[in-house]
């Protein structure tokens, strides 16, 4: 990496990799919950192979369209990992204006 200073402490990192590359990944882990998840909780999701069923939770989770939604599995199953890893990606690709609340 090749780093150039501005005005002392200011420092912009020039990455000389594929910046198209890391802006697709990006992309996906803006659509996709379980890349998101992949991408920036590895320790929560690379524990094992993704099962068929929590792309469903996740489809259901990002569906905007819903203001409510209960999730009904049994205990070890991922719905704590899955509803974390929704909240911080939609913190994460907020709009700038746009006002989030979780209680």
């Amino acid at each position: 990496m090749r780093y150039l200073s501005l005005w002392g402490s200011l420092k912009i990192n020039f990455n000389s990799q594929d910046v198209s590359k890391a802006e697709e990944v990006l992309q996906l882990a803006k659509k996709d919950l379980i890349a998101f998840g992949k991408l920036f909780l590895p320790d929560d999701f690379m524990r094992s192979e993704t099962p068929p069923f929590h792309y469903e939770m996740a489809d259901a989770i990002d569906n905007k369209g819903v203001k409510q939604l209960a999730i009904i599995l049994p205990r070890g199953h991922g719905k704590t990992v899955l509803t974390k890893c929704s909240i911080i990606k939609d913190f994460c690709f907020a709009p700038k204006n746009d006002i989030h609340f979780y209680a």
